[in-house]
């Protein structure tokens, strides 16, 4: 018998976003196993590579449902508000604490005040389709987890059981540990609540990462939690590349955004070092959808960056050609700090590409322990361990123009195999 989801994404292709890819892996997958997916998210226009072009109301400004052997999607208008104006009339570099406050603002009240929720167009789509059709489940996934409220609401006037999915922590999130103590204590007071009164609520709990489990259980330690990795989507990967596809240049690639917390500088510092005591040494630096450029890296190197090493940038692309510019590199770069427990999306993309990972600053975290099970990188535990590593792998490029990796079997972090495990578990939810 075939059970249906309705799912409430924010986030879903042709949106670019990291987070696109999760619902949309269920979408391709889960009617496979047993469930129809019926996706209700907003119209997000091809080709929105810049942070304005993803605030911007969308073309499309009427409701649209597309039907396929896969589920159902549905989408609805976007209206830019006026935080979102603010950012499209003076960019996204002016006005930046202003904005950020009525962010910060429109977060809060928006689970109150409808007219401020941007994703309110979502739960008017859901609450229609609802009114003339049987669901078995709806799953919100967050971020933005007013999508939980949307949820919990449609779940007590359908009488349908929910499931909460956290693809980012929402008050215990890898972000809010770096913030600064007195808007940590604020969101808490603020959010904590309306978090727990969402858990308490729902039939299951997914969860994008392990390291959200211990907040999550001290918050409503009878829920039921269950582990679904974000994963990479195999039949996007490229091909087998001939010996002429690779970079002739030591090309170390890093993928997706990049947060104040991560230590990038460190790493151009630790590169600086290496060109200044081999002249023969070169590598160039490749960044594919991230929110940087030449100016913010000369901010964040104090001292002038050697001409031997080199920057290109490539913006947010479509998946496909995504995973063709990682393959197109001989190590990719994964950018943590020691004792923060995190897991990142672009991890399992790094793994289906067989590459060679470098991780700086690891420790005994998932990301490590992952890698070390694959075999499939070098795990930087400090600075001299990422000198050590680089040298190594730069003399291996100097004899051979390749960097070897022999990673061992990673088919259980495909997106099919996940949503597999996905279903099972949503299954029993629903017995």
């Amino acid at each position: 018998m075939m059970r249906t989801a309705v799912i409430l994404a924010y986030d879903f292709p042709p949106c670019l976003s990291a987070g696109a890819q999760r619902p949309y892996g269920w979408y391709l997958y889960l009617h496979y196993y047993g469930i129809n997916p019926v996706v209700v998210t907003r119209h997000w226009d091809p080709g929105n590579r810049t942070p304005e072009n993803f605030v911007r109301s969308s073309v499309c400004q009427e409701i649209i449902e597309e039907i396929t052997e896969k589920g159902q999607i549905i989408r609805v208008p976007h209206k830019a508000g006026f935080r979102d104006k603010l950012i499209l009339k003076y960019g996204i570099t002016r006005f930046v604490i202003p904005r950020k406050t009525i962010s910060f603002l429109i977060s809060f009240f928006r689970f109150f005040i409808p007219k401020l929720d941007n994703s309110y167009e979502i739960f008017r789509a859901a609450d229609n389709y609802l009114k003339i059709n049987k669901a078995d489940l709806i799953i919100a996934t967050g971020e933005p987890f007013i999508l939980f409220k949307h949820c919990f609401i449609l779940s007590e006037k359908y009488n349908v059981p929910y499931i909460l999915d956290y693809r980012d922590g929402w008050n215990r999130g890898i972000t809010n540990n770096f913030d600064n103590t007195g808007l940590r204590i604020l969101k808490g007071i603020l959010f904590s609540g309306l978090e727990k009164k969402f858990l308490k609520n729902s039939k299951a709990v997914l969860m994008a990462s392990p390291s959200f489990f211990s907040g999550l259980q001290k918050l409503y330690h009878e829920a039921n939690f269950h582990v679904v990795y974000n994963g990479f989507i195999e039949e996007e990967l490229p091909g087998k590349m001939n010996d002429k596809d690779y970079p002739s240049e030591f090309t170390i690639s890093y993928a997706g955004h990049l947060y104040p917390f991560q230590p990038l500088g460190k790493v151009l510092q630790l590169l600086n070092r290496l060109a200044e005591e081999d002249k023969n040494f070169k590598v160039r630096m490749k960044f594919i959808g991230s929110n940087i450029d030449n100016d913010f890296i000369n901010k964040l190197v104090e001292s002038s960056i050697s001409e031997q090493i080199s920057f290109e940038f490539i913006p947010r692309i479509p998946l496909n050609d995504y995973y063709k510019q990682l393959k197109k590199s001989h190590l990719l770069l994964l950018l943590a700090n020691a004792g923060t427990e995190w897991l990142n999306v672009k991890l399992f993309d790094y793994l289906a590409i067989n590459r060679m990972i470098l991780m700086i600053f690891g420790d005994s975290g998932i990301m490590t322990k992952i890698i070390l099970k694959k075999h499939t990188g070098y795990i930087c535990r400090n600075e001299s361990d990422f000198i050590h590593s680089v040298k190594e792998l730069f003399n291996e490029f100097s004899k051979t123009g390749m960097v070897s990796c022999s990673a061992g079997p990673v088919a259980e972090y495909s997106r099919r195999n996940q949503t597999a495990e996905m279903a099972k578990f949503i299954l029993k939810c629903v017995e």
